[in-house]
């Protein structure tokens, strides 16, 4: 269908139109000059009559396009067929923004990789319906235009509003399942902890406000709603007792609330994951005797070191220098039990090695950077270890469990192993290893290599970050911007567990140093006086700090018979000895026994906390920081005792009652000394505390 210009337009030099299947052609002397694809008009093309001949023009409020001197021969049925359509490709426009809106906004959390897709479809709209408003809403259905004008609702274009409108949204949607998922209702960041699901995100759960509930209900909403199976989501736990807790409750809430599970979602350690990436490359899984017992892996260590030292007094002589490093003194040991002091620090130099994957000029570095010397030729002694520690295995054809990581890691990143998890979730991130975090990387970045875009969504605690000596960088949760890129945040703040004199007190402790995270606890439980107790340790009497725990215990069952108690302590000798006295007092009945690291995830009616005392093997102890092992260790930050601050909170926070603290008063504890403090709101319930506040202050 053919529109030709009039004598007018012909002296003009106007083309002639012609209609085709998809587009208008314009036509100089039947040579075609361009072409209108009629995909991409926004409104109806409208007929005008003029003087000079007809006009076929699309009109808009900012722009309108206008053709001329046209004959009048054909200009109308050109218009309807047109209109017909520009009005079937305007319907599919719609139709893909409605669909691109509701999956990216609606449906699921808007990421940061959708920003300029997104971006560009609000803008383009709102460009669109401003300029031909008139003609959409003549030709488009009551609900289409309502459609429109919510998308246009965020007009300017804000991620944060986006988010806030999916939020809002989903919280009212799913009001029902975060009601009851839970024993409890989950709190209102709970529930937005479960609903975030950006490219990266991490929940900063403090001590006893739900992150488990958390991953259970987020790993059941996103299979409720459909926005995942269960093959498609991974959930990384620390150790294999939480990956079975994991495990449990979500099969049970699954089935409480009627969510089929075809499969179960994957969920396990980060070694059982490093098991099967090896085992579905036709990789060794064989784990080599020296992973499961230390006692063999020491043997071989003093033998390597007997062999290594024969007949060469100047290795001999480094061992000693670096055993004195150790100590931060000159070793006085010798014959059997220098054998035994020396295998032990080469057994955590080794750890340490294997885990922060250190070569002999990472260990040269850290050394030097330490302070300690000779660097140089430590380096080399431990270079010389690793190598035959790795030869050892590879004669026993066998790996380690640092092996599973790194071995599984390099698969990963060559394409031998093709992760498809849409949604990965890792608990307790605050703990994890520079090895773990590049196993993440790389699921990650492999999936999205394969056109699967991963959500990874961490949650921990960085005031819980107590496992360094075991590889833990506390640096890839503060700094996790740094490391994974833009993200978004939920802290979970409210909690059941304890009162507020205990989150007020633990609160402000953990905060003395810059470095964490700030959060500002709410409790459900409230009280007006403090909670946390300050107690001497009878000081004159041999022993004292267990005749007053005693006393704790007695009072406790005498007011509250059937609560429960945990003695918690810094080092394992304390608590045996805790637990020998109050057996011959017949007291230990319902009393839990733990170190500070081992209660972390636990929690009683009352704690008791002992050990507060100065020195090496005190609480915090003085000079643990320095070291060889120190050094080779996952970098810390310089808040004096930062490790061991987080354990005091661990502590603290175990207790959903009141907390007990009792001191060394002849050598005091430096964190006694500061609770002490006034801005500390504890109670001081001995005389001999009382005098040392007054001294200090």
């Amino acid at each position: 269908m053919a529109v030709r210009p009039n004598f007018a337009g012909k002296l003009f030099g106007k083309p002639t139109l012609t209609l085709t299947k998809e587009n208008l052609v314009f036509t100089h002397r039947g040579r075609k000059d361009r072409y209108l694809p009629l995909a991409s008009v926004r409104t109806l093309f409208k007929v005008k009559k003029r003087f000079l001949g007809d006009e076929l023009r699309l009109e808009g409020v900012k722009t309108t396009v206008r053709y001329r001197f046209l004959k009048s021969e054909n200009v109308e049925a050109l218009q309807a067929a047109a209109n017909k359509i520009i009005r079937r490709h305007l319907k599919a426009y719609l139709q893909a923004v409605f669909t691109e809106f509701n999956d990216s906004v609606k449906l699921q959390y808007p990421k940061d990789s959708q920003e300029e897709a997104l971006r560009s479809l609000i803008d383009s709209l709102y460009r669109d319906y401003s300029n031909y408003q008139a003609d959409w809403q003549s030709m488009l259905s009551a609900d289409a235009i309502a459609a429109v004008k919510d998308i246009l609702s965020l007009y300017p274009f804000d991620m944060a509003k986006l988010r806030s409108y999916h939020e809002q949204m989903q919280l009212k949607a799913r009001c029902g399942f975060f009601d009851t998922v839970e024993s409890n209702p989950l709190t209102t960041k709970q529930r937005l902890a479960v609903l975030r699901s950006n490219d990266r995100n991490m929940v900063l759960a403090a001590a006893g406000t739900g992150k488990t509930s958390v991953m259970v209900a987020k790993t059941l909403d996103l299979i409720d709603r459909a926005l995942a199976k269960p093959q498609d989501i991974l959930v990384l736990a620390y150790n294999r007792s939480a990956s079975l807790e994991l495990k449990a409750r979500l099969l049970d809430k699954a089935q409480t609330h009627a969510i089929k599970l075809d499969t179960e979602p994957q969920i396990g350690t980060f070694h059982a994951l490093g098991r099967q990436i090896l085992q579905e490359a036709g990789r060794s899984t064989q784990i080599s005797v020296f992973a499961e017992n230390s006692a063999e892996l020491k043997m071989w260590i003093a033998q390597w070191m007997h062999e290594y030292t024969a007949e060469d007094a100047a290795r001999k002589q480094l061992l000693i220098t670096m055993l004195s490093v150790q100590e931060g003194r000159e070793t006085q040991l010798s014959g059997q039990a220098l054998i035994t002091a020396a295998t032990e620090l080469l057994t955590k130099a080794l750890q340490a090695m294997r885990v922060e994957g250190l070569n002999r000029t990472g260990v040269s570095k850290r050394l030097t950077e330490a302070g300690i010397k000779p660097a140089g030729k430590i380096a080399g002694l431990l270079s010389a270890l690793h190598k035959d520690y790795v030869n050892e295995l590879k004669r026993q054809d066998c790996i380690d469990f640092d092996d599973l990581i790194t071995r599984a890691t390099e698969l990963v990143e060559k394409g031998t192993f093709i992760p498809r998890w849409k949604y990965i979730l890792v608990d307790e991130f605050q703990d994890i290893s520079a090895s773990r975090m590049a196993l993440i990387t790389a699921l990650v970045d492999r999936a999205k290599a394969n056109g699967v875009a991963t959500s990874l969504t961490v949650v921990g605690d960085d005031w819980q970050s107590v496992y360094r000596f075991s590889g833990g960088k506390l640096s890839l949760t503060t700094r996790f911007g740094k490391v994974a890129g833009s993200y978004t945040e939920t802290k979970l703040q409210k909690t059941f567990r304890y009162n507020n004199s205990i989150a007020d007190t633990a609160g402000q402790f953990i905060m003395e140093n810059p470095e964490q995270f700030r959060k500002s606890i709410d409790t459900h439980t409230k009280t007006d006086t403090p909670q946390i107790f300050l107690l001497d340790d009878k000081p004159g009497k041999e022993n004292g700090v267990y005749e007053r725990i005693a006393e704790v215990v007695s009072k406790i069952r005498s007011n509250e018979p059937e609560s429960t108690v945990a003695v918690i302590a810094r080092y394992n000798f304390l608590l045996d000895e805790a637990k020998h006295a109050l057996s011959k007092q017949n007291l230990n009945n319902n009393v839990r026994f733990w170190s500070f690291h081992k209660s972390k995830g636990l929690e009683a009616d009352h704690c008791i906390l002992i050990g507060f005392s100065g020195g090496k093997n005190g609480f915090p102890g003085s000079g643990r920081e320095d070291g060889l092992i120190e050094a080779l260790l996952p970098s810390s930050d310089t808040y004096p005792h930062a490790e061991e601050r987080r354990l005091m909170y661990v502590g603290l926070t175990r207790a959903k009652h009141k907390c007990y603290i009792i001191a060394d008063i002849v050598s005091p504890s430096e964190f006694v000394t500061e609770l002490l403090c006034p801005k500390y709101n504890v109670s001081v319930a001995s005389a001999a505390i009382s005098f040392m506040k007054s001294a200090e202050f």
